[in-house]
């Protein structure tokens, strides 16, 4: 690994350390909790769902009876020659229920809304699991960020050591 390289890994794996004291997340649960409240993807996936729970609601719906109500109310007055004889409210109320014995086209619609359903708890699920997959695998890639940083510590303060050893043997005069 070139000095470059090592300066790259180094800072990338110290702002991913940063950014996990930042979380505060002792371990996998706990970075996968925040993950949960926080993660677009999964709130986008949570939101299709919902979006997708309602096509059986609304295939249900045409099967269901149809029930209308209307009402009316009209002042009245009586008049004669400029006088009101007689003043008062007329109210019309009404209502229909109407319930098809049976419609193929709205049994089909059904039955479409409730695959469509079922459809999207299988993408919600699936988009859970990899969100389960995607927070691991960061997580297991910060653990090993964190550990390869450790041992390019270790191994600069190993050659520094090297250095000042070989250094003080010149000054000895042990080596040339």
């Amino acid at each position: 690994m070139n000095y470059q390289n090592l300066t790259k890994f180094i800072v990338f794996s110290l702002s991913l350390s940063f950014f996990s004291t930042f979380l505060k997340a002792e371990n996998l649960e706990e970075v996968y909790e925040l993950a949960l409240k926080n993660d677009p993807l999964l709130k986008a996936a949570e939101a299709s769902y919902r979006a997708g729970k309602e096509n059986k609601v609304q295939g249900r719906s045409g099967l269901l009876p149809n029930l209308s109500v209307s009402g009316s109310t009209n002042w009245n007055e009586y008049r004669v020659m400029d006088q009101i004889i007689d003043q008062y409210n007329s109210n019309n109320y009404s209502g229909r229920l109407s319930q098809p014995l049976f419609r193929m086209d709205k049994w089909f619609q059904f039955k479409r809304g409730k695959a469509l359903s079922e459809s999207a708890g299988a993408e919600f699920a699936y988009q859970q699991q990899e969100t389960m997959i995607r927070v691991a695998s960061a997580y297991f890639n910060v653990l090993n960020s964190i550990d390869s940083l450790n041992a390019a510590r270790a191994e600069e303060k190993a050659i520094g050591r090297q250095k000042d050893l070989a250094k003080k043997r010149f000054e000895v005069g042990l080596a040339a």
